[in-house]
């Protein structure tokens, strides 16, 4: 039994912890790259939170996991890489 709640636990910490980078991921991408542009043609913020989601979509579909994910780990060790 205490086995299983502490699963429970460590499966709500992870959900918890995928909604806050999912928020981090939209405001990001909303206020760094969608908003300024949205602002400038005159669009609602219903429509620039459409192409929010549009947007971290199309990045989705293009980024490269296992490039970023090695470029990540070297950042986290204070490593940079040497081009």
């Amino acid at each position: 039994m205490n086995e299983s709640k502490e699963k429970f636990g460590e499966i709500s910490r992870l959900q918890e912890k995928l909604a806050d980078t999912e928020l981090l991921l939209f405001t990001v991408v909303r206020n760094r790259l969608v908003l300024p542009i949205g602002l400038q043609l005159g669009k609602t913020q219903k429509e620039i939170s459409k192409k929010t989601f549009e947007t971290i979509e199309r990045i989705s579909e293009k980024v490269d996991r296992e490039r970023m994910r090695e470029l990540m780990n070297l950042a986290k060790d204070g490593r940079n890489e040497v081009d």
